[in-house]
C-alpha cells in the first residue's frame, strides 16, 4: 500500500512481470497497470494523473458497478424472506421475455429497435444462462422465439406509424421519388427491412424537428445499422447531458456537441487493423503471429491509408508494445470489420523491404489500386513500426 501526495491509497498488486495499481476509495479504480520488458517498465494502461486519483473517469479503468446504465436504476430487485433475509429470486425462461416499454408516449417490444446482429448475441447470451441455470430450451426454439420478437415489434412499429413506407414518407417531406433516393443514397435518411419491404422513420419526417440537422447527423451515424441508428437518434445519452440527439439539433451549441458525438459513436461501429508479419507475403499468414498489431475505431468512409495511420499513430489497441526486433522484410497488412460481421475484410496488402537507405514497396492489393512497386527513402527510420509509418504516409 502507498499513498499519493494527497493521501490517496493506491494498491499494488506484483510481480516480476506485472504491476497493478488500484484505488479502494475509488470505487475500485485501476490507477495504472505496466508490464516489464527488458527491464524497463511500460504502461499497458492509460495511467491516471496524479491529480485525478478520485476521479473515476479520469482512471485507467473502472468497473460499472452496480452496473449503472446497464440494470434499470442500477438496482437488483430483491424480495424478503420469512426470516428478514433479502434474497433475488431464480429466473426461469419466462424472466427473460422482453416486455413493453414507454418511451415517446406509445408502447413498443423493446426488441423492436434492436439491430439484427445484437440480436443473434442476445440468443447466445440468454440461452447461456438458461444452461447455467439448468434449464435449456434448445437452440433453434430459443432462435425463433427471439426473432419472432423482433419481427412482431417491427411490425408493430408500422402499425402505430412510427415506420412509413417510401411513400407515405415522400408525401409527407414533399420530395419526389428520385430525391428520396438521393436522400438514402448519401445517408441523410435511413431505411429499415421488414418483411422483405423497405420503410423509413417517421421520426425524420417531423417537422418539429430541425430536418435539415437531423440529415445532416444521420450522415455521421451511417457506419451504425438502420435500428441502432434510430436508438442513437431517439434515446437519451448521458454523455449528452441526459438528452437525446433529437432534442439538440436547434442550438448552436448544442449542435456542435451532437456532431462530435455522433461521429465518435459512429466510429465505434467499425475498427480498422493494421498487422505486420516477417517476411514477404502474398496472403495474410495463418500460422504465425504477426510481429507488430495496432486496432483503432475509425469510420470506415474515410480513405483506407488515412486509417491505416490512424491506426498505427492512435493510442488505442497496440501489442506487443516493444521493444521490436530489426526487420528488414515485412509485410503489411490492413483489414476492416464492422459490428456484426463474422470476419474482417482484408483491405490492404504491402510489402517491405528495407534496402540500405532505400525502403523498397511492392502493393499487392488495394482497393482501386494496381500491382506497382514504389521505392522511397527511409530518412533513418530503423524501428519496425517508424518504417511501417513511414510507408502508409508516402501512400496517403
Amino acid at each position: 500500500m502507498r499513498h499519493n501526495g494527497n493521501m490517496t491509497q493506491i494498491l499494488e498488486l506484483a510481480n516480476d512481470h506485472w504491476q497493478v495499481g488500484l484505488l479502494p476509495t475509488t470505487g475500485g479504480s485501476v490507477a495504472y497497470g505496466r508490464t516489464r520488458i527488458n527491464g524497463a517498465w511500460h504502461d499497458v494502461l492509460r495511467p491516471t494523473p496524479e491529480g485525478s486519483l478520485t476521479v473515476v473517469p479520469d482512471t485507467a479503468s473502472y468497473p460499472l458497478v452496480p452496473w449503472s446504465n446497464r440494470i434499470r436504476d442500477g438496482k437488483l430487485r430483491a424480495s424478503a424472506n420469512a426470516d428478514g433475509a433479502h434474497t433475488i429470486s431464480s429466473m426461469g425462461a419466462e424472466a427473460y421475455r422482453l416486455r413493453a416499454k414507454r418511451r415517446g408516449g406509445t408502447e413498443r417490444e423493446k426488441f423492436q429497435s434492436i439491430p439484427d446482429h445484437a440480436i443473434a448475441h442476445i440468443q447466445q447470451i440468454v440461452r447461456e444462462a438458461y444452461l447455467e441455470a439448468g434449464e435449456d430450451v434448445g437452440g433453434e426454439i430459443l432462435r425463433a422465439h427471439l426473432w419472432q420478437q423482433a419481427f412482431d415489434g417491427r411490425r408493430g412499429m408500422i402499425a402505430n406509424g412510427e415506420l412509413l413506407s417510401p411513400t407515405e414518407f415522400r408525401r409527407r417531406i414533399g420530395v419526389t421519388e428520385k430525391r428520396l433516393e438521393q436522400l438514402l443514397g448519401d445517408g441523410s435518411l435511413f431505411s429499415v427491412e421488414v418483411d422483405g419491404a423497405l420503410f423509413i422513420p417517421a421520426v425524420l419526417a417531423n417537422r418539429a424537428h430541425n430536418l435539415r440537422r437531423l440529415q445532416a447527423t444521420c450522415q455521421l451515424i451511417v457506419p451504425a445499422p438502420p435500428l441502432g441508428r434510430l436508438d442513437f437518434l431517439m434515446s437519451q445519452k448521458g454523455s449528452l447531458g441526459d438528452r437525446r440527439p433529437l432534442d439538440m439539433l436547434d442550438d448552436d451549441d448544442d449542435f456542435k456537441t451532437l456532431r462530435q458525438a455522433a461521429a465518435a459513436w459512429a466510429a465505434e461501429w467499425s475498427h480498422t487493423t493494421v498487422k505486420l508479419y516477417e517476411g514477404t507475403h502474398e496472403t495474410e499468414p495463418g500460422d504465425v503471429s504477426p510481429l507488430y498489431t495496432a486496432t483503432a475505431e475509425i469510420d470506415p468512409r474515410r480513405p483506407l491509408w488515412e486509417r491505416a495511420s490512424e491506426a498505427l499513430h492512435a493510442h488505442g489497441y497496440q501489442w506487443p508494445l516493444g521493444p521490436y526486433t530489426d526487420v528488414r522484410q515485412f509485410t503489411l497488412f490492413v483489414e476492416r470489420q464492422t459490428a456484426g460481421d463474422s470476419a474482417p475484410t482484408p483491405e490492404a496488402c504491402v510489402q517491405i523491404v528495407v534496402d540500405g537507405e532505400d525502403i523498397r514497396i511492392r502493393i499487392v492489393a488495394a482497393p482501386g489500386g494496381t500491382l506497382k512497386s514504389q521505392t522511397v527513402p527511409t530518412f533513418n527510420q530503423k524501428n519496425l513500426i517508424d518504417l511501417a509509418k513511414r510507408v502508409i504516409a508516402h501512400l496517403k
